[in-house]
């Protein structure tokens, strides 16, 4: 864990960080609703879709939403997460990482605050997702769906901070495309 300098505590300086992305994300509301929306349309596309599918098997819950939605959270944590690097991409070009890294704060603590943020939104979608689950008749226990939040959580982590790592690495989004693609 790292320790606490005379510039401030990491966790002050991840905070800080993570405040400012997240202004950055309000501040521009239609990726708001996108990124609230995309889980929605994923189960009102495809949940009839596997009605069929789901039938077919005796003895099983006739519902699809029991079956899709925890492969919709283990999407979306890998996936989602997967791009937030575009995003430090484009704050790279633009000179903002060069101008935080002469700042007094962590280098790691800059990184947190990303990765704070990218949780934070994987999270809010994980929810929507499940509840909306939920009011669609997926059966669940409270312990197996709070489980899989925290798996969602922890893969999408894994999966932004690769994306953040590899964004640092190359600095361009041609380049880091086909790696995620792949």
């Amino acid at each position: 864990v790292p320790t606490a300098r005379a510039g401030g505590s990491f966790w002050r300086e991840s905070f800080i960080v993570f405040r400012r992305q997240l202004r950055m994300n309000l501040r521009n509301p239609a990726w708001v609703v996108i990124g609230a929306l995309q889980p929605v349309l994923y189960l009102l596309l495809f949940g009839p879709l596997l009605k069929p599918i789901v039938s077919s098997f005796p003895g099983a819950n006739d519902n699809p939403y029991t079956f899709l939605v925890p492969g919709l959270l283990v999407q979306l944590g890998m996936f989602g997460a997967f791009f937030a690097g575009f995003g430090l991409i484009a704050e790279w070009r633009e000179g903002v990482v060069e101008a935080e890294r002469v700042t007094p704060a962590s280098r790691t603590a800059l990184l947190v605050g990303r990765l704070m943020r990218d949780e934070l939104q994987l999270l809010v979608q994980a929810l929507i997702l499940v509840g909306l689950g939920y009011v669609m008749g997926m059966r669940g226990s409270l312990a197996g769906v709070t489980v899989g939040v925290l798996i969602t959580l922890l893969i999408g982590g894994a999966c932004a901070a690769a994306s953040n790592a590899l964004a640092l690495t190359t600095k361009s989004e041609d380049v880091m495309a086909p790696v995620i693609r792949s």
